[in-house]
């Protein structure tokens, strides 16, 4: 009723095996099905854990949206000084018991923004998360890829808008730049029909008042103070020459001159390179950074030709 089964061993003698090294030496090499690793597996660290800044440049983007500074909307408030910060959502809330005592943090890509004390606290061109309160928290509906406009103060209870790509973009200029002003935002917001008044959320009435279309910068501003390293680059582009920048630092600064419009950033690169310029090269770098990001440059016109 029952056959013996044959050994995978070959003319092996019994011996007592000191597995899993023995085992793996005695099987016939034809015939091992098993192998026994000895050492310990390396287990890859996720990129927003990890705590060197990566020396990609599409990682780096998405490591400081969870580690850089997070900016605070409620940080050095004092009597009735508000915040003013227009950005991307890039991702879900999380929270570090280490960063703000395990406050919500949302990751998130600032066109600009100027904390409570004005321009002692601020973000330009920048991924870094958002912090919110408890009360902020709570009536956080957005999703990823939205443009917000988020007003702080001293209550917690933070002014919270929708915006169009483009008028995040020019609140965002409001907020930088050696004339940026936290009015000049509010003043924008305002021509646009929207309420800046302190606390609750705002949707952009039925029926706003318009005062024109959103201001567009028609030429890219000079750096003077960079905040960050590809506003570093562009100011080393236009001082020392964008000869001294290599492939991946001409990217970078694509990524950041994009952010006022495809004509402006394909000015600045034609007035950098003089004589040198390429136009097909040039074509195809901006479609690759558009490509690569499509949620930050949805209000990017791209021209079938040049």
């Amino acid at each position: 009723m029952f056959a013996t089964q044959q050994s995978l061993t070959v003319d092996t003698p019994q011996t007592t095996l000191d597995p899993p090294f023995d085992l793996v030496r005695i099987l016939d090499s034809e015939k091992t099905v098993l192998e026994f690793e000895s050492g310990k597996r390396d287990i890859e660290t996720p990129l927003i854990e990890q705590e060197q800044y990566p020396e990609n440049p599409r990682e780096a983007i998405t490591w400081l949206q969870y580690n850089a500074k997070e900016f605070s909307p409620y940080a050095l408030a004092s009597g009735n000084s508000r915040s003013v910060a227009a950005l991307k959502i890039k991702g879900g809330a999380f929270a570090r018991k280490k960063v703000r005592d395990g406050a919500p943090l949302v990751p998130a890509y600032f066109y600009g923004a100027q904390g409570c004390a004005g321009e002692e606290y601020t973000k330009e061109d920048e991924h870094a998360p958002l912090q919110l309160s408890a009360r902020d928290f709570d009536k956080w509906d957005y999703e990823i890829g939205e443009d917000v406009v988020i007003i702080g103060g001293r209550s917690r209870n933070s002014r919270i808008i929708r915006v169009e790509s483009k008028q995040a973009i020019v609140v965002g200029r409001n907020l930088t730049g050696d004339d940026a002003t936290r009015q000049a935002a509010f003043d924008y917001l305002e021509s646009e029909g929207y309420d800046v008044g302190e606390g609750g959320t705002s949707e952009k009435p039925p029926s706003p008042k318009i005062a024109g279309p959103p201001k567009r910068a028609g030429t890219i501003p000079s750096v003077q103070a960079p905040r960050t390293e590809a506003a570093a680059l562009q100011q080393q582009a236009e001082q020392e020459g964008i000869d001294t920048l290599s492939h991946m630092e001409r990217w970078q600064v694509a990524c950041r001159v994009l952010g006022w419009g495809w004509e402006p950033a394909w000015d600045w690169f034609k007035e950098q390179f003089g004589a040198d310029f390429d136009p097909d090269i040039t074509q195809e770098q901006f479609r690759s950074v558009i490509e690569a990001f499509p949620e930050d440059y949805d209000h990017v016109e791209r021209p079938s030709q040049p």
